[in-house]
């Protein structure tokens, strides 16, 4: 990680996010990768607030990233049971009208 005490202070992390973005478009990162990358940095950034190298900081990523996947977490786990209901609704229509 880069030491904040020795980062642009002037510089924001957007910016540096730019300039990231050149560097791996000059080692010919793909397009795909490079959009993923810059898409998933800037999520932390804007979800953490920072705009400085200094204000990045290891607790508030973790618990940010702790936030995000639990929200995903339970946005699959409640798709997975309305998929479900669905499945089981539907077959209990098919045996009533079998009936």
């Amino acid at each position: 990680m880069i030491d904040p005490a020795t980062a642009s202070g002037t510089k924001s992390l957007l910016s540096h996010l730019e300039d990231f973005d050149r560097e791996k478009a000059d080692r010919e990162t793909s397009q795909d990768q490079r959009a993923l990358d810059h898409r998933r940095i800037r999520e932390i950034i804007e979800g953490c607030g920072f705009a400085r190298w200094s204000d990045v900081n290891e607790p508030d990523v973790l618990s940010w990233l702790r936030r995000v996947r639990t929200a995903a977490f339970g946005r699959h786990n409640l798709d997975d049971v309305q998929a479900q209901r669905q499945s089981l609704s539907q077959e209990s229509e098919k045996k009533s009208c079998a009936a």
